[in-house]
């Protein structure tokens, strides 16, 4: 009975997939973490908002940036007339300016303010 010791190779459940995924033979990628994180952001409304010391993820897709900047103004202390930067360039029109999931929204105050 030297056949019951023997043992068969099983399913390969790596980076290519298991049996039945399609995959035999091909290599998929795996996803990214961030990537992973940036997409559910997306679906979510998550807005990333950054002011000094302060980074949080809000749920503030459909928001204007104005809208965003009132809502914030007792929770974070941003400071009315604060710079708005989304996704890094300067933001001008605030009220029509709708923040998207997945957006990183940061205010400051301009150079040469005291406070």
């Amino acid at each position: 009975m030297a056949g019951k010791d023997q043992m068969k190779p099983g399913p390969d459940f790596g980076p290519k997939g298991g049996p039945g995924s399609g995959s035999e033979g091909q290599e998929q990628e795996r996803p990214n973490a961030m990537e992973m994180v940036n997409k559910a952001e997306k679906q979510l409304g998550t807005v990333e908002v950054v002011y000094g010391p302060h980074d949080v993820a809000m749920d503030f897709a459909g928001l204007t940036v104005a809208e965003a900047e009132n809502a914030l103004r007792d929770l974070l202390g941003v400071e009315k007339g604060a710079e708005a930067y989304l996704d890094g360039s300067k933001i001008d029109n605030k009220s029509g300016t709708t923040l998207k999931g997945g957006q990183r929204l940061e205010f400051m105050k301009e150079a040469g303010q005291k406070g």
